[in-house]
């Protein structure tokens, strides 16, 4: 009896729910390709961003470096310390992933 009653309780959960569930995990697993695919396939993101962070944040998992520094170059004018900050951030990333991909060959 009590098997029954959780599986329904887990079929009354909405697919928004389980899907944020699912991007959470896979964020806290690392595993970005999956992570970016359930978003894009789904429409559901895990964190409620604005539009442009949000693609902010897809070209850098997907290594679009170049095209998420362009994103921030309206920045650069009206905000410096954070342009700087975002710029830094970025690059960090791309170096850490340049490093990750030589200890893995």
């Amino acid at each position: 009896r009590r098997h029954d009653d959780q599986r329904k309780e887990f079929m009354n959960l909405s697919d928004e729910f389980i899907t944020r569930l699912i991007l959470d995990y896979l964020r806290r697993k690392r595993f970005f390709t999956a992570f970016c695919a359930l978003e894009e396939e789904s429409g559901w993101t895990s964190e409620d961003l604005s539009k442009e962070l949000t693609l902010l944040r897809k070209l850098i998992l997907n290594g679009h470096w170049e095209k998420a520094e362009s994103l921030l170059k309206p920045l650069e004018s009206t905000s410096p310390t954070d342009f700087t900050k975002a710029l830094f951030s970025i690059r960090k990333q791309q170096f850490f992933e340049l490093v990750e991909g030589r200890e893995q060959k």
